[in-house]
């Protein structure tokens, strides 16, 4: 047997006996930390081992959403959970350090990210901030970037910064892993649900042909691709002038002021718009001249807006395929499971 072999049976026999402990009665934290167990962690540990699925997570009483575990208290916190807060450090440390290992073996990040939540979401406030710091040191030398997980959720490896709709920050993870099927119960954090519902992260058939298109005005011409369009309506509602929702054509550039135009290009969320002065795409401008923060808004009922150039990656870590004209600083992923353009959003919300 390999080392890496033997250490993830033995990541996997760690998980196992923890499981055995909390498969009776027990308090709110053990049943939820359970089944999180059994949805994200086990399965994607069997397949980077290799190993047939010894667990059905289907067989399990798993509710079809889990509340977020609380943190134990040193004050009042009972000896039962605060060991389980120690077990779940134990395995969250050994796992993230195999996945420095093994950053090929996509699954061992998913377990990672879910053991780093559950730990630290369980961690008495006097040892998180010591304990997120040393996740912090194991993943220094990981590049930071997004991986889509096939048929799960997407893998925020070292993320700098992450927001809910009105900018409030929230509060991240060494590694995380983000609800992209729609269906958690803790979202953004994945609980394990794709498992759950069968989730499929393949492209619609059906979806907008990828096609750039120009649009050629006096001083100005726009470049658009409708198949990469995430509908949020900031260039519709912003100027209408220009833009034109249900219309053909779509755009006439000669509508509107050349700088409400470039406002409007650059304010696009999806990175669908563009625009060319002399025949010569202005690619550089559009894109804040690689000026702005690595970031993710997690948008009201809406996608994760990603701005910043944060690198997009399959789960082999090869750059995700891109339509014709999209930006790379900027990109909308989808959050509610259905688009037809996935990873990106595609406005089915």
């Amino acid at each position: 047997m390999s080392d890496y072999d033997g250490a993830v049976r033995r990541l996997l026999d760690n998980t196992d006996d923890m499981l055995a402990g909390l498969d009776q009665p027990g308090d709110d934290a053990s049943r939820s930390v359970e089944a999180r167990l059994r949805a994200s962690v086990v399965g994607p540990l069997q397949q980077a081992a290799g190993t047939p699925a010894a667990h059905d997570r289907a067989d399990h009483d798993m509710p079809p959403s889990l509340e977020p575990v609380r943190p134990a208290s040193s004050g009042s916190g009972s000896g039962s959970v605060v060991q389980l807060c120690d077990r779940l450090w134990e395995l969250a440390r050994s796992a993230t350090e195999l996945r420095c290992q093994q950053l090929e073996v996509p699954e061992l990040g998913e377990v990672a990210a879910d053991l780093q939540d559950l730990a630290l979401g369980l961690a008495d406030p006097a040892v998180k901030e010591s304990r997120v710091a040393e996740l912090a040191a194991l993943q220094a030398g990981a590049a930071q970037q997004i991986q889509a997980m096939p048929d799960g959720p997407y893998l925020v490896t070292n993320p700098e910064h992450l927001y809910d709709h009105l900018g409030v920050p929230i509060a991240t993870r060494p590694l995380m892993a983000l609800c992209r099927c729609g269906e958690a119960g803790i979202k953004p954090t994945c609980d394990g649900a794709c498992h759950r519902i069968g989730f499929s992260t393949a492209k619609d058939p059906k979806r907008v042909p990828d096609r750039r298109d120009s649009y050629v005005g006096q001083s100005v011409t726009v470049l658009d691709n409708r198949g990469t369009c995430q509908h949020s309506g900031r260039c519709t509602d912003r100027l209408a002038s220009v833009f034109h929702l249900g219309q053909e054509p779509f755009i006439t550039p000669s509508g509107g002021r050349l700088d409400e135009i470039v406002r409007a290009v650059r304010d696009c969320p999806s990175g669908a718009l563009s625009y060319a002065m002399d025949t010569v795409e202005a690619r550089e401008q559009v894109d804040y001249a690689g000026q702005r923060e690595p970031a993710i808004e997690v948008s009201r009922d809406g996608p994760y807006r990603v701005t910043g150039g944060i690198a997009l990656v399959d789960a082999a870590g090869a750059d995700v395929a891109r339509n014709a004209g999209a930006s790379a600083e900027h990109y909308a992923l989808c959050r509610c499971g259905h688009s037809q353009n996935k990873p990106f959003c595609s406005g089915m919300h």
